[in-house]
């Protein structure tokens, strides 16, 4: 008797796996882990059919073959795929903090002998520079524990 999956010309078994496969590269997409760990376990499942052994070993080594592909997903996967996916597909563009007003330009204003810059209407203390003067309109170029360091956005004349 034909199965309904081999009669479309896939096994059960692949038929999963190719469900699996597109799971694990639907979460390319998606922020979170599940889609990849419902693929896992259907992996699993696939591993645990065609272990030719009694069923409680089938469960057993589905079960350590889950532990061993999850173990995988956090050294492997995390590390690695994860930085080309924010570098590349969906770059992350949003920085808190002081990270965030890398590129930004402002005036410099002193305040009780300090110099600091205005950006976005709130002051943040520069790193200190002599050459430059209160009024000047200046670039963020780095950050460090709070602290911005600037250049002059157009050059003196």
């Amino acid at each position: 008797m034909i199965s309904m999956f081999e009669s479309w010309g896939l096994s059960l078994d692949h038929t999963l796996l190719i469900l699996a496969a597109i799971l694990i590269i639907a979460d390319i997409f998606v922020g979170t882990d599940i889609l990849s760990h419902i693929a896992y376990i259907v992996i699993c499942i696939v591993i645990a059919r065609n272990v030719p052994f009694h069923f409680m070993y089938k469960v057993l080594i589905g079960i350590a073959s889950w532990f061993a592909i999850i173990a995988c997903h956090y050294i492997f996967v995390r590390r690695f795929v994860q930085k080309v996916v924010d570098r590349v597909i969906a770059p992350d563009k949003y920085r808190s903090g002081a990270d965030g007003l890398v590129g930004m330009e402002g005036m410099i204003k002193e305040v009780e002998q300090k110099k600091m810059v205005e950006l976005g209407g709130d002051l943040w203390p520069i790193e200190p520079n002599e050459k430059l003067q209160p009024g000047r309109k200046v670039k963020v170029t780095n950050t460090k524990d709070g602290i911005l360091t600037v250049e002059p956005a157009e050059r003196e004349e």
